[in-house]
């Protein structure tokens, strides 16, 4: 058993280990950024069964008409496109997306994550969000 020594924490707030959520049928799923760490994470959810690519966020067009011609080409729908420079934030204010998944350059990770789960979605993220407290 791995034991991990716990911060004092104020009134009312509690460890997220062994924090659960309901499971989804489906879940729907929006990328922001489509380089090239995000178009390989883009294309392994390719082989995921239950999950639904709703948007898509890159300020590239390129990148974006790229991967919706591997949805494409998976018989899938196309996903909705975002290129401007808050597109990821307009993402995360949607209501019909479950997962932001973050494949920008990390100086974004944690702005972005805490932004989504600010809106009540869950994150992925492909390198990390910060390496120390002082960048979150």
């Amino acid at each position: 058993m791995i034991t991990f020594s716990e911060l004092k924490r104020k009134s009312g707030q509690s460890d997220v280990l062994e924090l659960t959520c309901k499971p989804l049928d489906l879940v729907r799923v929006a990328f922001v950024g489509l380089g090239k760490r995000g178009k390989e994470s883009f294309d392994n959810f390719m082989h995921i069964d239950g999950v639904k690519v709703i948007a898509l966020c890159n300020m590239q067009e390129i990148n974006i008409a790229e991967v919706q011609q591997i949805l494409i080409d998976n018989n899938l729908e196309k996903a909705t496109a975002y290129t401007s420079s808050d597109g990821w934030r307009k993402i995360c204010e949607r209501t019909d997306i479950d997962l932001v998944y973050v494949c920008t350059d990390r100086k974004m990770h944690t702005p972005i994550a805490v932004y989504a789960m600010q809106h009540d979605k869950h994150v992925a993220i492909e390198v990390p969000a910060a390496n120390t407290l002082e960048e979150c």
